[in-house]
């Protein structure tokens, strides 16, 4: 399923300079954006796929080609291996957004078979990101490290970790999640968030005068590596920030 990437990677950058100031307005902002880049959506295993906005959740509508006459244990496997694929890429490229982090912002996943009648449906919101990076393997369910894999396929030289457990997962345990198989791998498929941004020391008079007199003797240096290295201390020293 490639859909679901398609707009996940081509608008949330745009999204992030949205000027959309409650959730239901940025919902409306995603769907559209969602919307117009389905207009080109080429994807063979995608009939049509549509977006639309409701009370602050973005529902993405897919018609999928899939046979009617499918097998509950492929059915199984497919909805597994699809959950897994877009739980972890919404949240790492939602992790460090705001409004699905702290105003409630969430998308639903909704799936078609070519007759319009429900095939799967699920919602991603930031406790589901939670739960999901959360999850750790006991002792006993880490069966092998991924370091330990790696010695033993030299086919996966030139894989990072991740890109590994997905082709480990594929070639030998396609009824479990990647989720699952990464966990058991010691490794995570989700991004951590992004650290706070450090900010800079809020400085009373006194200290704002005695800083100013600093970056002032830094000037004084006679060679422009002195007056560099003279200002960076004095940032240090007063806990400042470019």
């Amino acid at each position: 399923m490639k859909a679901h990437l398609v707009f996940l990677f081509t608008c949330t950058a745009w999204l992030s300079a949205s000027a959309a100031t409650t959730v239901d307005e940025y919902a409306l902002e995603a769907a559209r954006a969602a919307n117009a880049t389905y207009k080109n959506l080429s994807d063979d295993s995608t009939l049509s796929a549509r977006a639309y906005a409701s009370g602050g959740k973005l529902t993405h509508e897919y018609v999928i080609n899939v046979k009617s006459n499918i097998s509950l244990s492929k059915k199984s496997q497919w909805r597994g291996q699809v959950r897994g694929e877009v739980v972890t890429s919404t949240c790492n490229a939602l992790k460090n957004d705001v409004f699905f982090n702290e105003r409630g912002y969430q998308i639903q996943y909704i799936y078609l078979d070519p007759s319009k009648t429900l095939f799967d449906e699920f919602t991603v919101n930031s406790k589901t990101c939670k739960d999901v990076s959360a999850r750790i393997c006991s002792i006993a369910d880490q069966r092998i490290t991924i370091s330990e894999l790696r010695n033993s396929y030299p086919g996966l030289f030139g894989l990072d970790d991740r890109d590994a457990a997905r082709l480990y997962r594929d070639t030998f345990y396609q009824d479990m999640s990647y989720e699952h198989v990464a966990c058991n791998l010691g490794i995570s498929l989700i991004d951590p968030p992004a650290p706070p941004k450090p900010v800079s020391k809020s400085l009373g008079a006194i200290d704002k005068w005695r800083y100013e007199s600093c970056l002032m003797d830094a000037t004084k240096s006679p060679t422009p590596l002195g007056v560099t290295r003279g200002t960076q201390l004095c940032k240090t020293k007063f806990e400042q920030i470019d």
